[in-house]
C-alpha cells in the first residue's frame, strides 16, 4: 500500500470511528469547493513540521478563517500572527483544544480575528504582487 493510500485509509477509519461527526476528512477538492470549505470552517488546524511556505495558512486567512499552526513549523508560522490571526503552538492536543475553546467563548475576539485574517492576507498578497510587478 502506498503511503498516501495508507493515509487515506487511516483518515476514513478515523472519520468512521469519531464520536464527533463535525470533523470531516476530504480527498482532492476543486478550488471552488476548497474556498467554500475555508469559509465554512470555524478555524483551520495546520501543523506540518517543516512547510517552506504554507499556502493553506494564507488561503485560510484570505477566507477570514483563523489558523492554529505549529510554532516554528516553517514559513507559514511567519504568516500566522499569534493571538491575532490564529495561534502558534506545539503538538499538545489539550493546548489546541484550549485555543479553539478560547475562540468559541469570546465571540467579539473571534470576530476581530476574522477581520484581522482577511486584512493580513490582503497585506501579504499585496506585498507579493508589488514584488512581482517590480521584477517583471
Amino acid at each position: 500500500m502506498l503511503e498516501k493510500d495508507l493515509i487515506k485509509e487511516n483518515c476514513r477509519n478515523y472519520q468512521k470511528n469519531l464520536i464527533c461527526h463535525r470533523i470531516v476528512f476530504y480527498d482532492f477538492v476543486d478550488d471552488k469547493k476548497l474556498t467554500s470549505l475555508y469559509k465554512e470552517a470555524f478555524c483551520v488546524i495546520f501543523m506540518p513540521y517543516n512547510e517552506p511556505f504554507g499556502i493553506v495558512a494564507l488561503e485560510s486567512l484570505a477566507a477570514g478563517t483563523p489558523v492554529i499552526g505549529l510554532k516554528n513549523g516553517g514559513g507559514y508560522s511567519e504568516i500566522i500572527d499569534d493571538g491575532k490571526t490564529g495561534f502558534l503552538t506545539g503538538f499538545d492536543p489539550h493546548v489546541i483544544a484550549d485555543k479553539i475553546r478560547f475562540m468559541q467563548n469570546d465571540e467579539e475576539k473571534y470576530k476581530k480575528m476574522v477581520k484581522d485574517c482577511k486584512k493580513s492576507a490582503e497585506n501579504i498578497l499585496g506585498i507579493k504582487l508589488q514584488i512581482l510587478h517590480s521584477k517583471y
